[in-house]
């Protein structure tokens, strides 16, 4: 055999010098089978998380918590059609008696949950007296004017 000039990579044996027989390749499956075990233990049972990266946690969570609640208190306009159309109109129709019935509500793919609940809510503003938006501002007042049309 000849040398060449080149090493030989550590941990790896050159085919010619490797151990033959059934007992080396019992050997070869053995660390094959440690390696694979190794990587699912580790896989599979995770080290314990640092607690330094989890004291954000909560603050991170007020503070998303407070910017969505400061878009929601701050919008007065819905951002979806479907919010109306999937969850107000059929409410309103339960309540006030009139309203388009969607093909969702009609063959039941849909849920009348949230619907249900909004209902109870106009119900209750309705038997209050709150059942007309606007009713005791003027046309003239500052929200009116500011806001859209009355």
């Amino acid at each position: 055999m000849r040398k060449s000039g080149r090493k030989e990579k550590k941990g790896k044996t050159h085919p010619a010098k490797r151990p033959r027989g059934a007992s080396a390749r019992q050997e070869l499956r053995e660390s094959k089978s440690a390696r694979l075990h190794s990587l699912l233990d580790a896989l599979l049972h995770p080290q314990t998380p640092d607690e330094r990266m989890w004291r954000y946690f909560y603050p991170l969570l007020a503070l998303a918590f407070a910017a969505r609640a400061a878009v929601a208190l701050q919008g007065d306009s819905m951002l979806h059609f479907d919010e109306i159309v999937q969850h107000l109109e059929p409410a309103h129709r339960l309540v006030f008696g009139n309203g388009v019935t969607h093909w969702e509500f009609f063959y039941g793919v849909r849920s009348w949950l949230l619907p249900g609940l909004i209902a109870g809510v106009l119900k209750l503003f309705d038997a209050v007296g709150l059942d007309q938006p606007f009713s005791g501002t003027s046309p003239g007042s500052s929200w009116c004017s500011a806001r859209s049309p009355c």
